[in-house]
């Protein structure tokens, strides 16, 4: 992360960060979207030797599916079943 985001890079706590919806929307505004998705993507090659195989383009489908960074079929449902609405 970056130094100015207000997190420290190394908590001694796990954590999951989501960039705002907005800061995609602004992107795409700029003309930018594009270059920072290959950017990114060309990382986690380097890193992981390939990317998230759920990754989608933004607004492309739920993200849900990319949070996990499984693969799933469209027969796929969520297994959590609340017991009150």
């Amino acid at each position: 992360m970056r130094p100015a985001a207000g997190l420290p890079a190394d908590s001694k706590y796990p954590a999951i960060v989501f960039n705002p919806h907005q800061q995609f929307e602004e992107l795409r505004h700029l003309k930018r979207y594009d270059k920072m998705k290959n950017i990114v993507r060309k990382r986690d090659e380097a890193l992981s030797g390939s990317i998230n195989p759920m990754l989608q383009d933004f607004g492309a489908s739920s993200e849900v599916y990319q949070y996990s960074g499984m693969q799933y079929d469209s027969s796929w449902e969520c297994p959590f079943k609340p017991k009150h609405l």
